[in-house]
């Protein structure tokens, strides 16, 4: 669940950011739909797929890698 705490403009800036990224990209797409059949309303799913993008984020900051579409699951 999404809370109040933190920046309310980053947060919006992400549910913005994460349309796209599910629209043109197969893996968030499919993780999208996942949680939406698992019953998941659309801004709970949203935002599932917006902290697993933090979360790669994360990890290729952390860890000095690039990008590759191909490792995502």
């Amino acid at each position: 669940a999404i809370t109040k705490k933190g920046s309310k403009y980053l947060r919006t800036t992400l549910y913005r950011v994460i349309i796209p990224v599910i629209r043109h990209n197969p893996a968030f797409n499919n993780y999208y739909h996942l949680k939406r059949n698992q019953g998941k309303g659309h801004l709970c799913a949203l935002g599932h797929c917006v902290r697993k993008l933090l979360r790669i984020i994360y990890h290729l900051e952390t860890n000095n890698l690039s990008f590759d579409i191909n490792s995502l699951k």
